[in-house]
């Protein structure tokens, strides 16, 4: 449990760290080709790994709650505590986006 925690959250900072390195060039004066070379790389790079990463950290998070399996899978210690504690903020981050883009397409399918 410990190494799906750790790697789930290697995954978001990475994807973050991506998506930041990708739109950082793109400005108003960018040529449309550079421009979609980005959203190329968002939605192949970018969108999976935090797919991947939100596949990782919601189960795993809601099943350390128990403290009987955090025993079981010794997961004890200041570090592990906050990087679980880092690891529910960014779950429910990923669940607000998640409904939210539910929301989104929901409203737009009933709107036609």
């Amino acid at each position: 449990m410990r190494s799906i925690q750790l790697v789930g959250f290697l995954i978001a900072v990475f994807a973050v760290l991506l998506g930041c390195q990708l739109l950082y060039p793109v400005e108003a004066g960018t040529p449309l080709s550079a421009k979609s070379g980005s959203g190329i790389g968002l939605i192949f790079l970018v969108t999976p790994a935090l797919a991947l990463s939100a596949l990782m950290l919601i189960p795993s998070s809601i099943a350390l709650g128990s403290f009987n399996f955090r025993k079981r899978s010794h997961f004890q210690g200041k570090f592990w505590y906050g990087l679980w504690a880092v690891n529910c903020i960014v779950s429910v981050a990923f669940l607000v986006v998640i409904v939210y883009v539910g929301y989104i397409w929901l409203a737009a399918s009933f709107s036609n």
